[in-house]
């Protein structure tokens, strides 16, 4: 939705392609690009002279714009330096992260995707979560122990699926180990010699 995807299927309908659209954030974009796992970035990324040196931006721009702060109501604030020594949420890899933090004295906390950041924004007690949030960043940063799954949705959801997945092979193992075992004891209470040989074979392989 938006006109980024217009753009793409248009060069897409220009080069008799078909267009397969890829997800990318901020902080993953031009890694992507380099990468090959994307051909064209269509995004509202900042033309800066380093980026340039990395990835080919096509002139001229189509897009321009100013970096805003979204807010509750009730907070009031009514200037930027409002925001001095509050926790303000972003985006990792935003170029206005650093300039914001710098100019306002905010305290930046970076998310992977806006839904993250707007997760944290919704919440009734979100300088909590934020602070949450920025110490297990900072012992990343610290000590390299990441904990994704305590703090990011995506991440905590792959864990728990993950988590019932493996409860399921348990039991799914244990179940067809107790009727390997019950077919086994049978077998070898059988008079016949090779049933015997069989499960001791069996039972010397596994």
């Amino acid at each position: 939705i938006g006109v980024e995807p217009d753009l793409a299927q248009d060069v897409a309908d220009k080069l008799g392609v078909k267009v397969e659209f890829i997800p990318v954030v901020s902080s993953n974009r031009m890694q992507f690009l380099e990468q090959g796992k994307i051909d064209l970035m269509i995004a509202t990324m900042t033309d800066k002279p380093g980026r340039r040196k990395v990835v080919s931006i096509v002139d001229p721009n189509y897009y321009s714009s100013g970096t805003n702060i979204l807010t509750p109501k009730k907070f009031g604030y009514k200037t930027w330096e409002d925001l001095r020594g509050k926790p303000v949420c972003g985006i990792q890899g935003a170029f206005y992260n650093k300039a914001t933090s710098a100019n306002y004295g905010t305290k930046i906390v970076a998310f992977k995707g806006t839904s993250e950041a707007y997760a944290a924004l919704r919440l009734e007690q979100a300088s909590e979560w934020i602070f949450f949030y920025g110490w297990f960043r900072h012992l990343y940063d610290t000590t390299g122990i990441n904990l994704p799954f305590i703090y990011d949705a995506y991440d905590r959801n792959r864990m728990i699926d993950g988590f019932w997945m493996t409860i399921k092979l348990s039991i799914t193992y244990l179940f067809f180990s107790t009727i390997i075992g019950m077919v086994g004891a049978w077998l070898r209470g059988l008079p016949l010699k090779w049933t015997r040989r069989f499960v001791n074979g069996y039972i010397q392989v596994f």
